[in-house]
C-alpha cells in the first residue's frame, strides 16, 4: 500500500462479525491508512491468531518506524444492524491460571468423587453431593467464558452432565468398594 504524504495515521483494526447466536467471532486484523480521518487505504493482513498487548505493541512500533505514522487499534463490530468501531485495547498475555482452571474443571469430577465416595456411604447423598458439584462446575464454566448465555451454552453444559457423572460414579464407586474397605 502506498502512503500518501497527506497521511495522518495508521489503525490498526480488530474486525470481528456477529455470529447467528449474536455471539462475535473474530475475522482477522485489518490495517488501514487514514488521512484526515478519512481512511484511502485498507490491508488485510494475512494472520487471524489472537494478538496480545505485548505483540501488537510490537507491531506497532514496527509500522511507526518504517512509516513515521502513529498508530491506533480499535475494533470494530459488524453484525445485522450495520458496523460499529470503538477503540480497542489488547489483553495482556495470558498466564497460565487459564489453564490451571480448566485443568482443575477436567478433575472435579474425579477428585469429587473420589473424596466424597471415601466419605459419604449413603447413594442418594452421593448423588446428590454430585449434582450439586456438576452445578458448580457448570456456573463456573460460564462465569469463566466470555460468551453469555445463551440456548446454545446451555445445551452444552447439560451435555456434560453425561461424562461429569460417569467420571463422578466412577471414582465414588471405586473409592467407596476399593479403597475405603481395605
Amino acid at each position: 500500500m502506498s502512503i500518501p504524504a497527506d497521511a495522518s495515521e495508521i489503525v490498526f483494526c480488530r474486525k470481528l462479525l456477529e455470529g447467528l447466536d449474536g455471539i462475535y467471532a473474530p475475522d482477522g486484523y485489518r490495517i488501514i491508512m487514514q488521512t484526515a480521518g478519512k481512511a484511502v487505504g485498507e490491508l488485510e493482513t494475512g494472520f487471524s491468531a489472537h494478538v496480545d498487548a505485548t505483540q501488537l505493541q510490537k507491531i506497532a512500533d514496527g509500522l511507526t518506524t518504517a512509516t513515521g505514522l502513529p498508530v491506533r487499534f480499535i475494533q470494530r463490530l459488524q453484525s445485522t444492524e450495520g458496523v460499529k468501531e470503538s477503540p480497542w485495547v489488547p489483553p495482556a498475555r495470558k498466564t497460565n491460571l487459564k489453564l490451571s482452571a480448566m485443568l482443575m474443571l477436567g478433575f472435579l469430577p474425579f477428585i469429587g468423587g473420589g473424596i466424597v465416595g471415601y466419605f459419604v456411604t449413603q447413594p442418594a447423598l452421593i448423588v446428590a453431593l454430585g449434582l450439586a458439584l456438576w452445578i458448580c462446575e457448570l456456573f463456573a464454566i460460564s462465569a469463566y467464558g466470555k460468551h453469555k448465555w445463551t440456548r446454545r451454552t446451555a445445551l452444552r453444559g447439560l451435555t456434560t452432565i453425561f461424562t461429569f457423572g460417569a467420571s463422578y460414579a466412577a471414582a465414588a464407586v471405586f473409592t467407596l468398594t476399593v479403597l475405603r474397605h481395605r
